[in-house]
């Protein structure tokens, strides 16, 4: 099986035309310096009329793509140059070294943004706490007279209506908890 970043072995040091979607921004450190990166999934490399799929790349060098204000998403395309990097391994090669040398694609030039990613929008749920929830004064509750026996006039489905009802009217089920333990720390 073919890497898919050999393919580009016989462009080194060359600049080629690639299109990719932005994911995010990140660095690595090289001799106490940062290099700014950028990470492009399902990147096309557009050589000689051909479309080669290289999947995702850490475009090194990436600081000139920070003036475009990317978002995940974002299809990009640019001109890049093939260079080549040493890789340390965690283990030993084929050959057993511990170094390979890979292809990267870094300094971005000539840089567009092709279309960006609609997200919809999002409206913030707003939950009112104890101290923002107002009550509003309602009619008194009708007092019932006491029954003979607790079971006979115990009836789940109203006691779940009545919670309901004191929920609404706290502004909303997590007010009315917060109320709750708000009132037993009072006690």
């Amino acid at each position: 099986m073919i890497d898919r970043h050999q393919l580009l072995a016989e462009y080194q040091d060359e600049r080629i035309r690639i299109t990719g979607v932005f994911e995010r921004f990140s660095f690595i450190t090289r001799q106490y310096r940062e290099i700014k990166t950028a990470l492009l999934q399902d990147v096309y490399a557009h050589i000689d009329g051909k479309d080669l799929d290289l999947g995702h790349v850490w475009l090194q060098h990436a600081d000139p793509l920070k003036e475009f204000d990317l978002t995940f998403g974002d299809r990009i395309q640019c001109n890049c140059r093939v260079t080549t990097y040493k890789k340390r391994l965690m283990t030993p090669n084929k050959q057993g070294l511990m170094l390979e040398n890979r292809l990267s694609l870094c300094w971005p030039t000539e840089a567009k943004v092709i279309s960006r990613l609609q997200l919809p929008e999002v409206q913030p749920i707003l939950i009112p706490t104890v101290a923002t929830a107002q009550i509003t004064p309602s009619k008194p509750m009708p007092v019932e007279p006491p029954a003979k026996d607790v079971m006979e006039s115990f009836n789940p489905a109203k006691m779940i209506l009545e919670v309901r009802r004191l929920a609404k009217l706290a502004g909303g089920i997590d007010s009315l908890q917060q109320l709750v333990e708000a009132l037993r720390t009072e006690t």
